[in-house]
């Protein structure tokens, strides 16, 4: 039986692929003016540009025939801040 998430092979088509949304990640500019800072970043993510970008990768990824599951929005990013970071 083939498991239905995880990478099974670095070669083969790319089947179903699992994203979240810059505007359910950042949720909008004035958070990512709040958070980037904490978080690590080198410099705030360009928000606009982070969504363009996305929209992008998800028509590709469909026209490639992948299947595109989406993550919800994290309430109070609460998740991020559990995470541990090694600071560069």
């Amino acid at each position: 039986m083939t498991p239905s998430f995880g990478s099974q092979s670095m070669v083969a088509p790319l089947r179903r692929v699992i994203v979240k949304r810059p505007e359910e990640a950042f949720q909008n500019s004035e958070a990512i003016d709040k958070e980037w800072s904490g978080l690590n970043y080198l410099r705030p993510p360009d928000f606009h540009r982070a969504c363009d970008e996305h929209a992008r990768l998800i028509a590709l990824l469909r026209t490639s025939g992948a299947e595109v599951l989406e993550l919800p929005r994290t309430p109070a990013r609460a998740w991020i801040r559990s995470i541990p970071t090694i600071p560069c």
